[in-house]
């Protein structure tokens, strides 16, 4: 078994050209992987919702070639523009965590009485700040609320229905997921806000320095 092993690196390491060790062989690898493989646990957010790999970068060394001459480096990582668009040259740049989770926020579809457009676009048309809208919307305000409320204005009463996440297959609301291993909901707030996965959120550790 263990000479199999060794054999099948080699192999791999002869077709390619790159070890598996290289970061960027595997965002490639995991990218496909979310998109064509039902067994992937993102898969219901990516192949799920239609979304592909193009063509060109079903090989790797196209991908490789396009990630270099396009400012990949190993602190940043693979974003679509168009988050319900495909993987592909035109769609796709590299970006921090943060940027990520700003993109993914600011395109969000909002539906109001009829009309939908991005919370970035609502923003526009309701004379308030982006920052606004992402408060309103982390804070689980309904439609009607983000709406109507003036920017500086207030809720009256919290919202009855407060926002959920899915973790391990089950909808959780965060001070649900606060009770897993005793993270703050803010924390947990906080971390989804800067890109964490939900399930790292939840359950990553806190430093020394930090308070529940």
């Amino acid at each position: 078994m263990y000479r199999k092993k060794i054999q099948r690196k080699v192999f791999f390491i002869t077709k390619h050209g790159f070890s598996n060790k290289e970061r960027l062989y595997r965002i490639w690898r995991n990218m496909r992987r979310r998109c064509n493989s039902p067994k992937s646990d993102y898969y219901y957010n990516y192949g799920g919702r239609g979304i592909k790999v193009c063509d060109e970068w079903d090989d790797y060394l196209n991908f490789r070639k396009w990630a270099l001459r396009n400012g990949y480096s190993e602190e940043l990582s693979i974003d679509r523009i168009n988050v319900d668009g495909n993987y592909e040259p035109s769609n796709c740049r590299w970006a921090t965590r943060e940027e990520q989770a700003n993109n993914a926020r600011s395109n969000v579809n909002l539906t109001y009485k009829g009309v939908t457009k991005t919370a970035t676009g609502w923003a526009r048309t309701l004379g308030i700040t982006k920052s606004t809208m992402f408060h309103r919307l982390d804070r689980s305000w309904t439609i009607e609320e983000i709406m109507t409320i003036p920017m500086g204005g207030r809720r009256t009463k919290e919202s009855p229905k407060a926002k959920v996440y899915l973790y391990n297959g089950k909808f959780k609301t965060l001070k649900q997921l606060s009770k897993i291993k005793g993270i703050h909901p803010d924390t947990i707030r906080h971390r989804i806000k800067i890109g964490m996965k939900i399930e790292e959120a939840a359950t990553k550790p806190l430093s020394k320095n930090q308070f529940a």
